[in-house]
């Protein structure tokens, strides 16, 4: 039974069905501004050692408290008196803080190699990790939970045979990428407009991701320009500082500014600094220039939390399905540790730490050439987005998912089947800003 505790003085826990339809499945209501902006402000002033994790449910904040009172007395300290209503619910009593968590998926990387594993993620809502591999025994099982220190494990078997295929082109899918760029059937999610659009620059690399967002720097040398992966701007090899880049049947639109695949900062980007006769924009179209139709705005960030449903936006290589959706993902973890196949970081590291990780509710996938995707919240029933990430990759895990025996304990027979879980990974939008000292257009 999950223990309540309402904060009187500064926050009153609410469950008015306003809150409720936010983020119902199918429904087009979003959660409030001011309940988002208050809740990041009570995350952004706890430390992870004072609670256990925090997740979004039915329009409410759920914040998991190892110590109830101790939590309760650093979000009276953390919320300013002023504030009202906060649809704020606070569970105890929890195992682990968040620290614990996150060191406990630190201590993973020990016994990566020993038992091959795909990703480990922190799941805040069941105050555990979940762990996916190609092939659990009793034995490894066993080993797991003794690196990492905790009880709280879910495992989960991922499927090698799926695992990438959607993500990484290979020599043989070349000659479709030609015939699709000839067709100009898929264009960049965000299409810069171009003045001179003859314009064509001789050695250029093909653009072989999809543009997330258009960038200005935010006091540094860089002017405007656009953000992508780095792992997936030319077919046939990475691009480096320097290198002039193409989209769309050659059409040259500047030149690669800055790139870093980085592991231990979760970082796979590249920033193309724009030509002169560039025009920026922050609207997200699908289609070509035939038959483009504009499906929404993107008018800023926002700080991931579990739970968040949001839509990603692959705009680049729907050869098999040129119609061009957003697909409804939800967060699952915002700490999650990931092997990329055949992608390593510019040092030679495996393990990309911090990234973002999603469920994905719908049958709807990602294609080759979707790496650089955004990765939306919904801010408005306007058609007005907020970023969270840029896509990276995928993985698809099988049906043998398995709870701990202390996790079988605690999961009601009511609650969602985890099982046959497919999950994007993206690098968290914030990480990008910081590290590249751009803000979005």
């Amino acid at each position: 039974m999950k223990k309540i505790i309402a904060l009187v003085t500064a926050i009153t826990i609410a469950t008015s069905s306003m809150a409720i339809t936010s983020y119902a499945k199918g429904e087009n209501d979003v959660i409030p501004s001011e309940d988002i902006e208050l809740w990041e402000d009570v995350l952004d002033n706890l430390e992870e050692d004072e609670y256990a994790g925090a997740y979004v449910k039915d329009g409410q904040l759920h914040i998991k408290a190892k110590d109830s009172e101790e939590l309760q007395t650093a979000m009276l300290e953390a919320v300013p008196q002023t504030r009202g209503a906060s649809n704020i619910v606070v569970e105890g009593k929890a195992d682990y803080t968040l620290q614990e968590l996150n060191e406990a998926s630190n201590k993973s990387v020990e016994v990566w190699k020993e038992l091959d594993l795909d990703f480990v993620a922190v799941d805040e809502e069941y105050n555990a990790l979940i762990v996916g591999a190609y092939e659990w025994t009793e034995e490894k099982k066993q080993t797991f939970i003794e690196a990492v220190g905790i009880q709280n494990v879910i495992f989960q078997t991922v499927d090698p045979l799926e695992e990438q295929q959607i993500e990484y082109v290979s020599e043989e899918n070349e000659e479709v990428i030609e015939e699709t760029q000839a067709a100009e059937v898929e264009r960049p999610f965000l299409i810069p407009r171009l003045i001179d659009e003859k314009k064509v620059i001789e050695n250029s690399n093909y653009l072989n991701s999809t543009i997330g967002a258009c960038i200005v720097g935010n006091g540094s040398g860089f002017k405007k320009g656009f953000v992508t992966t780095a792992h997936t701007n030319n077919p046939k090899q990475p691009t480096k500082k320097g290198d002039d880049i193409d989209i769309h049947n050659g059409r040259h639109i500047g030149k690669i500014y800055d790139r870093i695949i980085s592991a231990s900062k979760g970082i796979d980007i590249a920033i193309i600094q724009a030509d002169s006769d560039i025009k920026l924009t922050s609207e997200i179209y699908t289609g070509n220039d035939e038959k483009k139709r504009k499906i929404g705005t993107l008018i800023g960030s926002r700080k991931p939390v579990k739970g968040y449903y949001c839509y990603i936006f692959p705009g680049y290589t729907m050869w098999e399905n040129p119609s061009i959706e957003n697909i409804e993902l939800m967060i699952s973890s915002v700490n999650c540790k990931k092997v990329f196949d055949e992608v390593v970081d510019d040092n030679g590291e495996e393990v990309f730490y911090n990234m973002l990780m999603f469920k994905i509710p719908g049958s709807r996938r990602t294609q080759g050439g979707d790496s650089g995707s955004p990765i939306a919240m919904q801010y408005d029933n306007e058609g007005n987005y907020e970023l969270i990430g840029i896509y990276k990759g995928a993985s698809t895990t099988g049906y043998n998912s398995e709870l701990s025996s202390y996790m079988e304990s605690k999961i009601s027979d009511e609650e969602e089947d985890r099982t046959n879980y497919k999950y994007l990974f993206a690098t968290n939008w914030q990480q990008v800003e910081k590290h590249f000292n751009v803000v979005m257009y």
